[in-house]
C-alpha cells in the first residue's frame, strides 16, 4: 500500500539473450537451475514448453534486484535470496530473503516492484526498490502486490 511518502530508493534493470541462458543451462545442467532457481520457480518454468523464456525472465529479475539495492552479486547476497511469483491476477511479485531482504530493508525499502517481458530472442526485467529513505524498516519479506 502507498502512503504517499514513497520514493524510489533504487532501480535495476538486466537484459538477457535466451540463446546465451540456454548454453547456460547446457553446459552446467540442473545443477545451474538448482543454484539459481528455487523449488517455486522451477516447477513454474519447467511445466511450460519451452521453459528458457520464463527463467530468463526471472533470472534478469534477480540481477535487476541486485542492481536495486546496489549490490551486485556481492555482499553474501545469492539467487534464491530472490524469488519470482505471480499473483492470481498474473502479475509478478518479489519474494526477497536472506541478505537481500536485510539490505533492502537497511535502505529503508518498504517493497520491490518488478516488470518482466520476453520476446523471441531476449528476457528483461526491471526491479524498484520503493520506501522512504531512513525510514522504519519493513516487517515482512512479502507485501501483498494486491493491496
Amino acid at each position: 500500500m502507498n502512503t504517499g511518502t514513497e520514493t524510489t530508493i533504487g532501480f535495476g534493470l538486466d537484459l538477457i539473450e535466451l540463446e546465451r541462458f540456454r548454453a547456460a543451462w547446457h553446459r552446467h545442467g540442473d545443477r545451474f537451475l538448482e543454484r539459481v532457481f528455487t523449488d517455486h520457480e522451477r516447477q513454474v518454468c519447467l511445466r511450460r514448453r519451452d521453459p528458457v523464456p520464463e527463467l530468463a525472465a526471472r533470472f534478469a529479475a534477480k540481477e535487476a534486484t541486485f542492481k536495486a539495492i546496489g549490490t551486485g552479486l556481492r555482499e553474501g547476497v545469492r539467487w534464491r535470496d530472490v524469488e519470482v511469483h505471480n499473483a492470481p491476477s498474473g502479475r509478478p511479485y518479489l519474494r526477497v530473503s536472506g541478505r537481500v531482504a536485510e539490505i533492502a530493508r537497511s535502505l529503508g525499502g518498504r517493497r520491490l516492484v518488478v516488470s518482466l517481458t520476453h520476446s523471441a530472442d531476449t528476457a528483461a526485467a526491471q526491479v524498484m526498490l520503493m520506501g522512504t529513505p531512513g525510514a522504519i524498516p519493513w516487517t515482512e519479506d512479502l507485501i501483498d502486490p494486491e493491496e
